[in-house]
Formats: structure tokens, C-alpha cells, sequence
């Protein structure tokens, strides 16, 4: 999906963890529905526009193919910014591989 805008912006909204499942956590976050699903409402009112919007229901793999022409760019050294926020419990497996790397464990990638 080539475009010819300058910036181009998707938002992912994350799954809830499994500690917010437990505590029946609700979403501020209202993806509006095809064919306006580039649009949010967060909160009562507030409605934001974006070039793709991705739900909690979103896969890794429909995310990765939103953004793979991005990507590819990114890694040729095309002028393309990619940027994440809010990556979930990224600090806690930093911290595990640390703490594994510290006892000499092997890594157990099913966990990270």
C-alpha cells in the first residue's frame, strides 16, 4: 500500500494483561467501525483521526503487514521514523534476560 503522504500515523491499541482482565478493566479507547475505522473515541468525546487504527484484537502479523512497507524503508535507510509507545512488561523481560544472563541460565524464549 504505497502512499505519497510525509507522515503517516497507525495506532495499535493494546490488549488488556491478563491483571486487567481479572480486574474487569475498561477501555477509554472506542475504535470507530468500517468503514471509519481510522477514527477513535477516547473518552466521551474526544475523537482522534489516524491513517490505520488497530484493535486489541489486532495480531502481530496484521500490525507487522500495516507497517512493513515502513519498515522495509527504515531498514534501507530511507528517511522513515518509526516509533512505539507503552510496550507491555518490555522492562520485566529486560530485567529477566539480565537476571539470566548474570547466572549463566539459558534463555527460554517461550517466556520472553
Amino acid at each position: 500500500m504505497a502512499t505519497n503522504l510525509s507522515v503517516r500515523v497507525s495506532l495499535r491499541i493494546r490488549p488488556f494483561t491478563p491483571k486487567e482482565l481479572l480486574g474487569n478493566a475498561t477501555s477509554c479507547i472506542t475504535p470507530l467501525p468500517p468503514p471509519t475505522n481510522t477514527q477513535i473515541i477516547m473518552g466521551a468525546d474526544r475523537t482522534f483521526t489516524f491513517d490505520t487504527v488497530h484493535g486489541m484484537d489486532a495480531t502481530q502479523k496484521e500490525v507487522f503487514e500495516d507497517m512493513k512497507e515502513n519498515l522495509d524503508g527504515f531498514i534501507q535507510g530511507r528517511n522513515e521514523a518509526v516509533l512505539a509507545y507503552g510496550q507491555v512488561k518490555m522492562d520485566q523481560n529486560v530485567s529477566k534476560l539480565k537476571e539470566q544472563a548474570r547466572r549463566g541460565g539459558a534463555r527460554d524464549n517461550n517466556k520472553i
